[in-house]
């Protein structure tokens, strides 16, 4: 490491340090501070919640010789669940865990002519 990034290293630990120490010294002494705070937010007015207006369904005119239209749509039935070859993604996880863990495979590789 160069002389300026072990200086601005040093420079960043110091802001963090002089910021957690300032943190415990407001906590302990009784967060005076932050009770403020919350004083000042709970004294500002809160605006109104705007409710939607209520609005009746639209209906169509119906003849006297028609059914009437039906209220929902008839549920759909759930796609079935396709079984991957693969076992699943606990299994798949388990398959890059190992992976990872024992790398390549060498017997692909081409021999070393120093061998």
């Amino acid at each position: 490491m160069t002389r300026e990034q072990l200086l601005l290293l040093a420079g960043m630990a110091l802001v963090l340090l002089i910021n957690f120490i300032r943190r415990m010294r407001q906590r302990h002494a009784g967060g005076d501070a932050s009770r403020r705070r919350e004083s000042d937010v709970s004294e500002r007015p809160r605006p109104a919640r705007r409710t939607p207006p209520v609005v009746a369904p639209r209906r169509l005119p119906t003849a006297p010789d028609t059914t009437p239209l039906p209220i929902a749509m008839p549920r759909v039935a759930p796609r079935p669940r396709v079984r991957t070859p693969l076992g699943g993604r606990r299994a798949v996880r388990h398959g890059i865990v190992l992976m990872t863990i024992l790398g390549p495979c060498r017997a692909l590789e081409p021999p070393d002519p120093q061998a």
